[in-house]
């Protein structure tokens, strides 16, 4: 959708625009931050100096006026899409921005939803969509808002846990779940549009539907080839194995867990698996395995290798059974990230991801005014400008962009902010 199609309310004016005094406060341009960035190039050895340089000048840089407009269309283009007697109910998840987004989108809503529900984000579980779900009866919508979305993955874990979950639980028919976000990356939209293949949708005629947004870069579309190899050199020289370690590890604690034992076991024994024992096996050795052992989890082979061959026999099981994995209950993203990655036949544990290029094919350079850069999704140098030197952290910072959210600056949304829903 082209701005020049979409309806813009009178309110849109910049002076009347909330938090106008974030305009501009992340701008690579303008004399400050400038020259925080040549304090932070000067800060490096000088073979990283032309590389740096060519990444700052390729920065994405979205004003807060841009924003603004673009989170407008994305409510436009939900207002069109939902019925005038359709109800729905909307999440904000604590210590999260995606609250305060709601509250900008209010005044462009063409309908309040009927409930505003407060739930923890990095972990969600179902209860509190089931329990508002049993409060309106006639709800089959919910609707998550947020400003942007790199991954995807919070968004995708709580559309399971929050929609998909609560409406098998509820056995509520012919549902929607919908995303108004203004911008995702590529593998963002993706990962939330393969919702609509998860076999608990299809059962139930469930739907998902995306709002009218832009595509964030890839760093690696940003920043010439030349540059990168070099960058990744400075950044990710050592984070690669330090990587697949640390899905190893995480693999061997999952094991773990009572609660996929009991899942693993009960599917793999009702289908008579051969590999039980290799199971048996791998969870006995996984007891030994603590976060401290991680540095030399990379180098034992003879581990890797039975954790590679199971989650191989694993994959096969899952697609020549077409089995199903029951995740209701499991409650930890990291317990679910598994098992999804291994119904879809992807390697959880991340060896065979040699190139190490693939960190910055990962990231954006795109930067907001609004926001604070995530480094698991940006450069590392705008989150906290820390130095860095072949791929080792030396201690010393040069902080280049705002590290406060407006959210917690102390600004408060004015009047037409405010929460138009049921508290």
């Amino acid at each position: 959708m082209q701005d020049k199609d979409c309806f813009f309310k009178s309110s849109d004016s910049f002076q009347s625009m909330p938090y106008q005094k974030i305009q501009g406060r992340n701008d690579p341009s303008s004399p400050s931050i400038a020259g925080n960035i040549e304090s932070f190039i000067q800060a490096h050895d000088p073979k990283y100096h032309e590389a740096l340089r060519a990444m700052f000048s390729n920065i994405d840089y979205i004003s807060w006026v841009h924003f603004y407009q673009r989170l407008q269309v994305a409510v436009e283009s939900f207002n069109r899409q939902i019925p005038d007697h359709e109800d729905y109910i909307t999440f904000i998840h604590t210590g999260k921005s995606n609250g305060w987004i709601f509250q900008l989108c209010c005044p462009f809503l063409k309908k309040a939803p009927v409930a505003v529900v407060e739930t923890i984000m990095n972990y969600p579980e179902s209860l509190p969509a089931v329990t508002e779900l049993k409060n309106h009866p006639q709800v089959k919508h919910v609707v998550f808002f947020d400003d942007a979305s790199y991954s995807g993955t919070q968004l995708y874990w709580n559309a399971q846990a929050l929609g998909i979950d609560a409406f098998k639980e509820l056995e509520r028919t012919n549902y929607s779940i919908s995303f108004v976000v203004p911008y995702l990356a590529a593998h963002a939209e993706a990962l939330l549009r393969r919702l609509s293949e998860d076999p608990r949708m299809k059962l139930l005629n469930g739907s998902i539907w995306i709002s009218a947004h832009q595509i964030i870069k890839k760093a690696s579309k940003q920043i010439p080839p030349e540059f990168l190899v070099r960058l990744n050199e400075l950044y990710f020289k050592n984070m690669i194995p330090q990587f697949k370690a640390s899905a190893l590890l995480a693999f061997l604690i999952i094991l773990k867990n009572d609660n996929f034992k009991k899942t693993l076991y009960q599917h793999l024994n009702t289908a008579h698996f051969p590999e039980i024992s290799k199971l048996d096996n791998l969870i006995q050795k996984s007891q030994r395995f603590k976060p401290k052992d991680i540095d030399r989890l990379i180098n034992d082979d003879a581990l890797i290798g039975e954790c590679r061959e199971l989650i191989k026999k694993i994959k096969e099981f899952l697609q020549s059974n077409n089995a199903d994995f029951d995740c209701n209950g499991i409650k930890t993203t990291l317990l679910r990230f598994f098992l999804e990655m291994i119904k879809l036949g992807k390697d959880p544990l991340l060896l065979d991801s040699g190139q190490s290029n693939r960190m910055f094919k990962s990231r954006t350079l795109t930067l907001f005014d609004h926001k604070v850069a995530d480094h698991l999704s940006t450069c590392p140098a705008f989150d906290s400008g820390l130095i860095y030197n072949d791929g080792e952290k030396t201690g010393k910072a040069v902080p280049i962009f705002n590290a406060i959210p407006p959210y917690k600056d102390g600004q408060q949304p004015n009047q037409s902010t405010k929460i138009v829903g049921p508290k």
